[in-house]
C-alpha cells in the first residue's frame, strides 16, 4: 500500500479552523481528509512507526556495542604502546636535543625524533664479526 504522506500533512494542516472561511469550508475540510485517512492507511502508518522503532532500536544497540569494542581497542592500543616503550632500549633517553647522543653509537643523530640508530645495523653485524665498521 502506498501512503502520500505529504498529501495527508496538507490535508490535517488545511483543517485548521484558522484557515478556512467558515464551517461549510471546514466540514467539507473534514471530510476530504477523512477519505483519504482510511483505517488502513492508520494501520500502515503505525506499521511503519513500529517498524522504525524496531530498527533504531537495534541500531542504537549495535552502535554502542562498537563503541565499547573502540573503546577496547584503544585501552589495548595502549597497553601495548607502554609495553613496547618499556621494552625499548632508548627508554628514558632524550628524544632530540643538540646535547643528545645516540646511546648505540655515541654519535649525534639530528631529526630522527625517537627512532633507532641509523648505525645499529652496521654496530651489530661489527660486533657479529660479519660486518665493517662505519667509522
Amino acid at each position: 500500500m502506498s501512503i502520500d504522506k505529504q498529501e495527508i500533512k496538507e490535508l490535517a494542516l488545511a483543517c485548521d479552523p484558522a484557515k478556512c472561511a467558515d464551517e461549510a469550508e471546514e466540514g467539507r475540510r473534514l471530510a476530504e481528509f477523512y477519505s483519504e485517512l482510511t483505517p488502513e492507511t492508520v494501520l500502515a502508518l503505525l506499521a511503519e512507526i513500529e517498524r522504525l522503532g524496531t530498527w533504531s532500536t537495534a541500531f542504537l544497540a549495535e552502535r554502542e556495542a562498537q563503541i565499547r569494542q573502540r573503546d577496547q581497542h584503544k585501552a589495548e592500543n595502549e597497553a601495548l604502546r607502554k609495553r613496547v616503550s618499556d621494552l625499548s632500549p632508548f627508554r628514558g633517553a632524550p628524544l632530540a636535543g643538540p646535547d643528545t647522543r645516540c646511546l648505540a653509537c655515541g654519535e649525534h643523530h639530528y631529526g630522527l625524533g625517537g627512532l633507532p640508530c641509523p648505525k645499529m645495523t652496521s654496530f651489530a653485524l661489527k660486533a657479529s664479526g660479519k660486518g665493517t665498521s662505519h667509522g
